[in-house]
């Protein structure tokens, strides 16, 4: 059985992730109370689930990042082969996270911008892009368990350089399911972020991650990278992976921190053989 993989936020395996910083800005407007939030149907009964953050107010010249509590509203375990991202305009990326040993009060949240216990939660699934639509390939899927506690993190802004159009966060995301006789592979996801940026004032600075598959632990002669995507606020530049086994090839590369590219590679993705 081959691995399939996600790849998200200043990581690729043997890949390495640069980042060039300096200050960039987006022209403001004035929030629009009035506008609608966003909507999405839900799937039929037996085809997946739909999660929702309900509304939550973002005041002007306010940021906030919330971590949504909720367990999988499925009494079996499911086998996700699409996920469907729909959220108001103004946030600037939402995760989605899985635990096996915690047990969080269904509805509630934090509202913190400490990053998570990556030791206890294992992200899943991630967007940029308040209207992105993941189709993974035919015999591939994303397991979830029946009940799994699962978090949902939203970030966000209204003011300076980036609005929440209507002053109101939401988010609706659609799980759809195939049946488990149909799977013939496992989809997962690899996360690795530098959190040991020193950046001076009024300078500019070039970081970078290598990060190594635990070849060890995959019981597989290869993994496919079926999507990839990088993460940085508003002082990123430019960033950039590289798979450093083959003369350092780019696989990838983002220029826009407010709308950065979600790279999903085309027919079984860009496949990684072992030890690279």
């Amino acid at each position: 059985m081959k691995k399939y993989f996600l790849w998200r936020n200043h990581h690729v395996v043997i890949i390495i992730a640069c980042l060039l910083f300096s200050c960039t800005k987006k022209q403001s407007t004035e929030p629009d109370p009035s506008a609608q939030d966003v909507t999405l149907t839900a799937p039929p009964t037996g085809e997946g689930v739909q999660l929702v953050i309900p509304p939550f107010t973002v005041a002007p010249g306010t940021e906030i990042q919330r971590k949504y509590f909720l367990t999988l509203p499925s009494d079996s375990d499911i086998y996700i082969n699409k996920i469907q991202f729909a959220y108001n305009a103004g946030s600037h990326h939402c995760n989605v996270f899985k635990a096996d040993s915690l047990t969080k009060p269904e509805g509630t949240f934090d509202e913190t911008f400490l990053s998570i216990d990556y030791s206890k939660w294992d992200m899943f699934a991630a967007s940029q892009q308040a209207d992105f639509v993941w189709q993974l390939p035919a015999g591939v899927a994303i397991k979830l368990k029946a009940r799994q506690q699962l978090a949902i993190q939203t970030h966000y802004v209204n003011g300076g350089s980036q609005l929440t159009p209507n002053a109101r966060g939401k988010v609706l995301i659609n799980f759809w399911t195939i049946p488990k006789s149909e799977v013939k592979n496992n989809a997962g996801l690899i996360f690795s972020s530098n959190d040991r940026i020193n950046l001076p004032p009024h300078d500019s600075l070039r970081v970078q991650k290598l990060v190594v598959i635990p070849w060890d632990r995959i019981p597989a002669k290869s993994i496919n990278i079926l999507a990839m995507t990088g993460h940085f606020h508003s002082r990123g530049k430019d960033f950039w992976t590289e798979h450093r086994e083959i003369n350092h090839k780019e696989i990838y590369r983002n220029v826009a921190w407010d709308e950065p590219q979600i790279k999903v590679y085309p027919d079984s993705g860009y496949v990684l053989p072992l030890n690279h």
